[in-house]
């Protein structure tokens, strides 16, 4: 009975780990030394980065960034992996080839072939998700920098800095 509880417990414990980690992250960033600004610049890297349509080759393009260019804050690099995961990021890919449609305006694709249809269906896509990694990227940059210096404020404020 007793292993039976165990087992059951262990989504519990993963979640008080995940939780205990994310704290620790956040700790990490709203105490930096570093700026807003350089944070939320990390951050939306690591959000272009994330929503590109390339699953699983995000994070090691991310890591391969945090190799070379030392001067990014791993955390917020990372902390965006974590936020645009790809299950979080899935539904933007039919954005993608939405706004894409939009872009181009076409109802029929003129070509017959059925390559002449996967490339005009791939352009479409792919424009459309740069249009939307863009976005996404700009308004994750926003939303980092004012929190980060909102919170920030509010810590000196409260005597917490």
């Amino acid at each position: 009975m007793s292993s039976m509880v165990r087992e059951t417990n262990i989504p519990g414990k993963l979640l008080a780990n995940l939780s205990i980690t994310l704290k620790q992250q956040w700790q990490e960033l709203t105490q930096s030394n570093a700026t807003p600004r350089n944070l939320a610049a990390a951050f939306a890297l690591g959000a272009f980065i994330s929503v590109l349509p390339i699953p699983g080759v995000d994070l090691m393009v991310t890591t391969l960034l945090a190799a070379w260019f030392k001067q990014l804050n791993r955390a917020a690099l990372y902390a965006a992996a974590v936020v645009w995961n790809t299950f979080v990021v899935a539904p933007f890919y039919i954005l993608s080839r939405q706004v894409g449609g939009f872009l181009f305006q076409t109802g029929y694709i003129p070509e017959l072939t059925l390559g002449g249809q996967a490339s005009a269906l791939a352009q479409r896509f792919l424009v459309g998700n740069l249009v939307v990694a863009v976005l996404v990227t700009a308004v994750s940059f926003l939303t980092v920098q004012s929190g980060l210096t909102l919170y920030r404020a509010s810590a000196v404020d409260n005597g917490r800095s």
